[in-house]
């Protein structure tokens, strides 16, 4: 199996009319003509449809489910109405790189944001949990705060290729030398891949990533991976890994993904040309569009992707380059814009936010292949765009059964608001409950 270090999707246009037939995707049957079985995705009309499979995985996010079907087993879902198409489970590889401080990050950690309060789920190799970069431990108080090996099917995401670790330590690397964009922000570690990553598996974690965003705290989902075989200069919404990229998004979780590496300039491969992913492109230290990053109309953002030292295996730092090096610089921003957005709206960025302040504040740089200019992120800048509350409190007026206050935000992001409570002593300052997330003098 070719390793392109991105891990990708292979993407499946598929007709109205396939959908409607419920026939079988090509793929499948030449599959089947050369071997005696073939991972499948079977996407049925709902959930609770019969299939009569010895062993299946639910995949609820896109009423589909993925097995291993034989020949056999092909003609009876054929016969069955409930079965709206058989696609191939098709396999998904890793896209292979002082860049924090290049985009702004170090300021913004002397600003005391690092991406406190936030997780990213990685979908990767897994992830060397046991590296002191990331904490030193899986679980509960860890870095690393959980995982899953979905490649696998266990609940021990240890990675054995370092892909997933080196993206893991870009975004929340503790080091003092190789610090990562978001030090405090802590990883879900979803090892979707071995030497490829099937589709079923990847949508498995993407499930896991929505299942899990409240109790773990989920702001952003990081997959550097894609299908090298392809490139789309336009949205690539058919295939069943990019519905399930667009079902997250619309759920409201940004699903940030690396555009691959094949040196297109004319389209970039799937699922990051889903049109709700964020799709990211790989800069240079000089901030040029590095001659491998694919490139193309549904490209959102660039970050530096060459030389990029981060953590490895065997509690080591090591360099590598691709838009897998890019597309972790941008979930660790998100993560820092989400820590300090919460404290102001006691929610997250929606995905078309988060991209819109990136996008608003980032460097312009010029592919000089297609002549078309994507922003390079400036995580300071995005920053500086927050509007955070600072409330201060005129005296209380009357005293006669209640009182009221007048809040005014002294930064103008809020409208003044005015307070009442009763006047009792018991009590003197209920509305500070009410504004712990703002500064109120």
């Amino acid at each position: 199996m070719r390793i392109a270090f991105f891990l990708a999707v292979f993407s499946l246009l598929v007709s109205p009319a396939f959908a409607e037939e419920a026939l079988v995707e090509p793929a499948v049957l030449e599959q089947l003509a050369a071997d005696d079985a073939s991972r499948v995705i079977i996407v049925v009309e709902n959930n609770d449809a019969e299939l009569s499979l010895p062993e299946s995985e639910a995949l609820p996010l896109i009423n589909a489910v993925a097995a291993t079907i034989t020949a056999e087993d092909l003609d009876a879902l054929q016969a069955n109405p409930e079965v709206v198409g058989i696609y191939e489970d098709r396999i998904n590889y890793p896209f292979l790189s002082a860049s924090v401080p290049h985009i702004g990050g170090d300021a913004v950690h002397a600003q005391g944001i690092t991406g406190a309060g936030q997780a990213v789920c990685v979908l990767d190799t897994g992830v060397d949990y046991t590296h002191p970069a990331l904490g030193g431990c899986l679980g509960p108080g860890c870095r690393v705060v959980a995982g899953y090996d979905f490649a696998n099917d266990d609940a021990d995401p240890l990675d054995s290729n370092s892909h997933g670790t080196h993206v893991a330590g870009i975004i929340a690397s503790a080091d003092s030398t190789y610090t990562g964009v978001a030090p405090g922000a802590r990883i879900v570690a979803l090892k979707v891949c071995n030497d490829g990553c099937f589709d079923s598996d990847i949508i498995a974690g993407i499930q896991y990533c929505l299942a899990n965003r409240t109790a773990l705290n989920i702001s952003v989902i990081s997959m550097s991976l894609g299908d090298p075989d392809q490139h789309f200069d336009s949205s690539c919404d058919a295939d069943q890994l990019s519905i399930a990229v667009n079902a997250a998004v619309a759920a409201g979780l940004p699903v940030v993904v690396a555009s691959g590496n094949e040196q297109s300039a004319a389209g970039i491969s799937p699922p990051s040309c889903a049109s709700g992913a964020i799709a990211v492109g790989a800069t240079t230290n000089a901030d040029s569009v590095a001659s491998f990053s694919n490139s193309g109309n549904p490209l959102d953002l660039l970050a530096p992707g060459v030389g990029i030292t981060s953590s490895v295996l065997n509690s080591a730092f090591g360099v590598k380059q691709g838009t897998s090096m890019a597309a972790p610089h941008v979930s660790g921003a998100i993560a820092l814009l989400n820590e300090l957005f919460h404290r102001q709206s006691h929610r997250i960025m929606t995905p078309a936010e988060a991209l819109s302040a990136l996008r608003s504040t980032g460097v312009n740089i010029t592919d000089t292949r297609n002549s078309l200019a994507f922003p390079r992120i400036d995580i300071a800048a995005a920053i500086d765009q927050i509007c955070v509350p600072h409330f201060q409190r005129s005296s209380w007026s009357g005293c006669t059964g209640t009182q009221s206050a007048t809040f005014t935000d002294s930064n103008s992001c809020e409208d003044a608001r005015t307070v009442v409570r009763l006047c009792e002593p018991v009590d003197p300052h209920p509305f500070m409950v009410r504004y712990d997330y703002y500064a109120v003098d």
